[in-house]
């Protein structure tokens, strides 16, 4: 392995600004695995740990891959497995800020609007200072459900989040960040939810596609 002086100087005391004058940051940077990137950018950005990827959220056991969730990603589509990667193509970036899914009953789409729920309150907690890093000023963060039925949004997205995933999914049972405040709002048709506080996610039904246009 090449000798890397900007790395690997075993002298304190010896003076290497030679050496440092002929190092390239651009080409050290190119030589890091993407998981060193990804552990430097966090850093940088005030993260104390690496969230997750959408991958280990319906995969890994240890957040919502166990039987009580998506069961190691068994019960999700192949489709929502090629195409959640393009959506978020690693653990701390979303290509694509606004998502409409369309299509028939029962192919997924409140199952994945669940995970991405998830997944964006698990980047919260990985933050040392939520606030700080997205530069807000300091208050509640919340996610906000707007349905047409507010029976269904309780069962489907608050109880779930709150009864199931807080309670008996490892890392969200677990792992705990005193400088976040989250509340999870579901509103009918009149609500007005959400007001006061920064909104991480919003999840519309489709009886709310005219406001969004």
């Amino acid at each position: 392995m090449e000798f890397n002086p900007f790395v690997e100087n075993v002298n304190p005391s010896k003076d290497i600004s030679k050496e440092l004058s002929s190092v390239s940051l651009e080409e050290q940077y190119a030589k890091l695995t993407e998981k060193e990137k990804l552990l430097i950018w966090c850093k940088l950005h005030g993260f104390n740990r690496i969230p997750p990827s959408i991958e280990q959220m319906y995969s890994d056991e240890y957040y919502l891959g166990g039987e009580r969730f998506f069961d190691h990603g068994t019960n999700l589509f192949q489709y929502w497995k090629n195409n959640l990667p393009k959506i978020f193509p690693n653990a701390v970036t979303n290509a694509k800020p606004f998502l409409v899914f369309g299509g028939a009953i029962g192919i997924g789409k409140s199952t994945v609007s669940r995970m991405i729920l998830a997944t964006n309150y698990a980047r919260l907690v990985c933050m040392a200072n939520p606030s700080k890093t997205l530069g807000l000023t300091p208050k509640p963060f919340s996610a906000v459900i707007f349905h047409k039925s507010e029976d269904t949004a309780e069962k489907e997205f608050k109880y779930w989040f709150k009864r199931e995933v807080m309670e008996y999914a490892p890392f969200f049972k677990n792992v705990k960040n005193p400088n976040l405040k989250f509340n999870l709002i579901t509103s009918g048709p009149r609500g007005t939810g959400g007001l006061g506080s920064d909104v991480i996610v919003f999840i519309i039904g489709k009886q709310f596609a005219s406001l969004v246009k």
